[in-house]
């Protein structure tokens, strides 16, 4: 069964090598947001088996999209979520300790990132 995935981040660049990462995990079916009210948007659309998620973007961080989603009902109120950010440090414990969520800090560990990417959607 194809896992769908929403990538949000607003620089093209991460967007592609995250694309490439996951297409190394034979995984295609990729969705794309540029930052968090467009990603807020697709998940009102559709069902996400996992979203990745930049802290620093325009209009909405994605702290804030996080509580957002884990707060609207809806089909992706517990799908895992993985923060990837150099702005780890910066957010609020208690964003911190929202449920389904892991925090990867940038310059990510792509080795780190696969393993738990393959837990994480093995266990669905």
């Amino acid at each position: 069964m194809t896992k769908k995935i929403l990538i949000v981040d607003d620089e093209p660049e991460i967007q592609d090598i995250l694309k490439t990462f996951f297409a190394s995990l034979e995984m295609t079916d990729l969705s794309f947001a540029r930052d968090g009210l467009e990603a807020f948007a697709l998940c009102s659309q559709q069902k996400f088996d996992l979203i990745t998620l930049d802290h620093q973007m325009p209009f909405l961080t994605g702290a804030s999209f996080l509580t957002a989603l884990r707060s609207k009902k809806g089909v992706n109120q517990k799908s895992p979520v993985f923060m990837i950010s150099a702005f780890i440090p910066d957010i609020e414990d208690s964003v911190k300790s929202i449920e389904n969520t892991l925090f990867f800090d940038k310059p990510v560990n792509f080795e780190s990132l696969a393993r738990n990417v393959k837990m994480t959607l093995n266990k669905k």
